[in-house]
């Protein structure tokens, strides 16, 4: 029974993110193409090409708790705009103003809760929509139910779970710098893995402003980042897995994963993978964990390496340009970089292949 309903909720989320794939993959896309024709040229031809490319990756990327809440919306039962309301609320910046009013800028910022929190937050709008639909006349119910659904759980949505969540990526963010300042190998090769391991679960519950804190920290204090080529490995690992689901799911015919794993393997490689996160990782709890375990087993290579970024912004191969500093010389270090990308697809790929059974992309 546990089982089931594990099954379940993993179904549900990726129910979900489904109906987003079109978009997460046509956003990587032009992410990645303007990035490439951007670093060849800057001419008057190419760049307002790369800037539109860039435009058109923005309206999604930026605004993705919206879509995620407008989609959550419609499986949950509620009303789908107003599941992009709780979303879109969520990221806006005048949260960061309510921290400030209510003293809890360490814990409460725009996107706390990621992914999760959205989906968790339209689960309960959901109920409250429905619960007033039984109880209110028809009039009644179509005039004030949006504003009683959406204060009901904005309120304890923005002042409750948001700042927990915030509670828990503040502690993540202390843990995470404490270590990466340690220059014990041992300690290195262990936040190494976890930190590849914990990446792509983290991008789920909106650990991200951890990590670009982070990074800002070490660019502030020694003038590189140790932590952006390790996170990186997560994305290569991924892609490994990606292969392997895409081998997987062809021979028992799940045409749908399959091509979901065939169009997010470019972008992948480019950085971009969050195509193939909600339409494989999420949906396939086993395939995200081959991932991060794979993924650790990058990290700690590039921790032992000490390849360091330059920069931060991309990832995958468009990051290669930035992974000059560290041990070596420049070209060593891309050298290690490049060698730990292919250990993290690798990794992936191996795992995933012994560890996940075919049958489990059986479509019912």
């Amino acid at each position: 029974m546990e089982r089931e309903k594990g099954k379940s909720v993993f179904s549900t989320l990726g129910a979900i993110f489904s109906p987003l794939i079109p978009a997460f993959l046509a956003a990587g896309m032009c992410t990645g193409i303007a990035s490439l024709i951007s670093g060849f040229s800057s001419s008057a031809v190419v760049l307002p090409i790369a800037k539109l490319l860039k435009l058109v990756s923005a309206a999604f990327t930026t605004y993705i708790s919206a879509w995620i809440g407008v989609s959550a919306a419609r499986i949950f039962g509620a009303t789908p705009i107003l599941g992009g309301l709780l979303g879109m609320a969520s990221l806006l910046g005048g949260i960061g103003d309510i921290a400030e009013i209510v003293h809890l800028e360490g814990f409460l910022h725009p996107g706390s809760g990621g992914a999760i929190a959205v989906v968790a937050g339209v689960f309960f709008l959901s109920r409250i929509e429905k619960f007033l639909a039984a109880r209110l006349p028809g009039w009644v119910n179509q005039v004030f139910s949006p504003f009683i659904s959406v204060l009901a759980v904005l309120v304890p949505y923005v002042f409750i779970v948001m700042p927990l969540l915030g509670v828990l990526t503040e502690a993540v963010s202390s843990g995470i710098l404490f270590l990466c300042s340690n220059d014990n190998l041992a300690v290195k090769i262990i936040t190494g893995y976890i930190c590849a391991a914990i990446f792509l679960p983290g991008q789920l519950l909106g650990l991200q402003p951890v990590f670009q804190s982070i990074y800002i920290i070490q660019m502030e204090t020694i003038g590189v980042i140790s932590i952006a080529p390790i996170l990186t490995m997560a994305g290569a690992a991924q892609v490994g897995a990606a292969f392997s689901v895409m081998l997987k799911s062809r021979n028992v015919n799940n045409t749908k994963l399959c091509g979901v794993c065939a169009g997010g393997i470019l972008p992948g490689m480019l950085g971009i993978g969050n195509a193939l996160l909600y339409g494989m990782s999420v949906p396939y709890p086993k395939v995200l964990l081959t991932t991060c375990i794979g993924a650790g087993f990058a990290g700690s290579f590039i921790a032992i390496a000490q390849v360091y970024a330059t920069g931060y912004g991309s990832s995958g191969l468009l990051a290669i340009p930035l992974m000059t500093a560290g041990a070596g010389s420049p070209v060593w270090n891309i050298a290690m970089y490049t060698t730990g990308l292919a250990i993290g697809f690798v990794a992936g790929f191996i795992l995933t292949a012994l560890i996940v059974n075919k049958n489990l992309f059986k479509e019912d």
